[in-house]
């Protein structure tokens, strides 16, 4: 029997190699989530990376609105999701709420992407554990978690271990300029989700992934 239902958000950027998609780095990552998988009903929500920026760049140079950008942005987070899910054993990729929980009870892995245009995957990925009851959201970048600056800007940056749901979403709107492909911390919509529901949010690096996974201490920010 699995232990909890576990809400991954993986954030697009660890997949790639500079513009390019990175298989080596995917399947490295996949293999971390198929062990978890063992203990945990799963959900990985994928995120669109470089190449949502260059499809996102793509409509503005057209003359695309921000709700244009949006959609480009969302299919660059399935063509992510596609190529875990191809990696990824006994997964699925899904592309509506209402498929997981069937498919979850069928022992399936579930890998999605972005859905609903003005928010990122990361606010997905909140929604699915509130859906399931998910108490735990694991988000994985190419940084160990929520720095006091963006580390690499600034060389004093701390790491902050733990933080209150109103810190993250005071945090947020501070960063979330709501507009497709813009970096922030964590998407806002994402952050009052997460604290309406209590669910607790970990920013974790991939090379601490296993740990986060596990409830190990992982060295990353624990939201809660």
């Amino acid at each position: 029997m699995k232990n909890e239902t576990l809400v991954v958000s993986l954030g697009g950027s660890t997949l790639y190699a500079g513009n390019k998609f990175d298989t080596a780095k995917a399947k490295s990552i996949c293999a971390t989530l198929a062990k978890a998988a063992k203990h945990h009903a799963l959900i990985v929500v994928v995120g669109g990376g470089p190449l949502a920026r260059k499809h996102v760049e793509a409509i503005r140079k057209k003359g695309g609105n921000e709700f244009h950008a949006d959609i480009a942005a969302i299919g660059a987070t399935h063509e992510n999701a596609r190529r875990i899910s191809k990696l990824l054993p006994n997964s699925i990729f899904i592309t509506e709420f209402k498929q997981a929980r069937p498919l979850l009870k069928k022992g399936k892995i579930i890998v999605s992407g972005g859905m609903i245009p003005g928010i990122t995957t990361d606010a997905v990925s909140v929604l699915f554990a509130e859906l399931l009851g998910a108490k735990r959201v694991v988000n994985v970048s190419n940084v160990d978690g929520v720095y006091t600056a963006d580390p690499k800007k600034n060389k004093h940056a701390r790491l902050i271990k733990r933080m209150t749901h109103g810190q993250l979403v005071a945090l947020a709107v501070k960063s979330d300029s709501r507009k497709a492909r813009e970096n922030f911390v964590f998407d806002l919509v994402a952050a009052k989700l997460a604290a309406r529901s209590k669910i607790t949010v970990q920013f974790s690096s991939v090379k601490n992934l296993a740990k986060a996974l596990l409830k190990k201490s992982f060295g990353g920010t624990t939201v809660a």
